[in-house]
């Protein structure tokens, strides 16, 4: 947020990070101390983006009333909530002529269905775009960015921030396109010029065993190695096990599973980003689990750059 040279976070995670509700409560936390400004809420289907507004709604009423601006229209509409000055029509009103605003903000929070065109051509002051690994079939989430994007930059001026989060769906399913975000988000590869990354975004992986919360103590702090004694977790329980330990029996018992049991483990709580753009094993005739290992073998050993590539055939 403070970074003039970022548009925003492109957050890579796991199952149930909390992310959605941390972005709710921060645009909810911004909406109602600043003026003249668009919040807006996308997600994988339209019918989600309405489930997110709901949330962001929801915490809206439940602010203490000395926190909540003045509304224009309902409080709890399921569209729109819009702080302005409410409509009045009576005849005192008509007769006084008061148009000043002053004491209101003139800000709007809403979300807009799952489709390529939403927001764009408004300036947008807060973004989120929830599971955007996961748009429907038929919409491209990488177009979409392309065009909401510059409704966060003002004649190369950064004036608006975008959350873009997801769990990473198969690749013939919209992970391919998040892939392409995550890569063109990387600062360490920034423009020398603009200063930004070829999306605007800074990526950012959050790996399952560090966000636990059976082995997250009141402090905050995820135990990945517990302590011989152990320890008590936020609830009140006394843990013996770190989550490190606790995810890598789990993957244990799901790879004498099956194989797809596996691979679905570790897509669902990746420990690396190479788990967390696994594909998943259902539509292929080969065993993707092999090709998953070779693919990370070659990236941590940089095995790629002495590829030669050919035809094959059998001797």
């Amino acid at each position: 947020v403070v970074d003039e040279r970022c548009i925003g976070e492109m957050f890579v995670k796991s199952r149930r990070t909390g992310f959605t509700y941390q972005i709710l409560c921060e645009m909810l936390n911004d909406s109602t101390s600043t003026k003249n400004a668009n919040f807006g809420i996308t997600s994988k289907s339209d019918d989600d983006a309405s489930k997110a507004f709901s949330k962001l709604s929801y915490g809206f009423l439940n602010l203490p009333f000395f926190f909540r601006p003045i509304v224009k229209g309902a409080e709890d509409s399921k569209k729109e909530i819009y702080f302005a000055k409410p409509s009045d029509n009576s005849k005192k009103s008509k007769l006084t002529r008061d148009t000043n605003t002053d004491e209101y903000l003139n800000t709007r929070m809403d979300y807009q269905p799952t489709k390529e065109s939403a927001y764009d051509g408004q300036k947008m002051y807060r973004y989120l775009a929830d599971e955007f690994s996961k748009w429907i079939m038929g919409r491209s989430a990488e177009k979409h960015w392309g065009q909401v994007a510059p409704t966060m930059d003002e004649g190369g001026t950064v004036v608006g921030k975008a959350f873009v989060g997801s769990t990473v769906n198969a690749l013939n399913k919209g992970g391919q396109e998040f892939l392409n975000l995550y890569n063109a988000s990387q600062v360490k590869k920034r423009n020398k010029v603009t200063g930004r990354t070829s999306s605007g975004l800074y990526s950012y992986f959050l790996p399952a065993h560090k966000n636990m919360s059976e082995f997250t103590d009141k402090y905050g702090h995820c135990w990945e190695v517990a302590p011989k004694e152990g320890f008590i977790n936020a609830m009140g329980k006394h843990v013996r096990v770190g989550s490190i330990k606790f995810l890598l029996e789990k993957r244990k018992s799901k790879r004498a599973e099956s194989d797809i049991a596996f691979n679905e483990e570790l897509r669902a709580f990746p420990m690396t980003i190479d788990e967390a753009f696994r594909d998943e094993l259902k539509n292929s005739l080969f065993n993707i689990e092999k090709i998953n290992e070779q693919i990370t073998y070659n990236s941590e050993n940089n095995v790629v750059q002495d590829l030669v590539r050919g035809n094959f055939y059998w001797e």
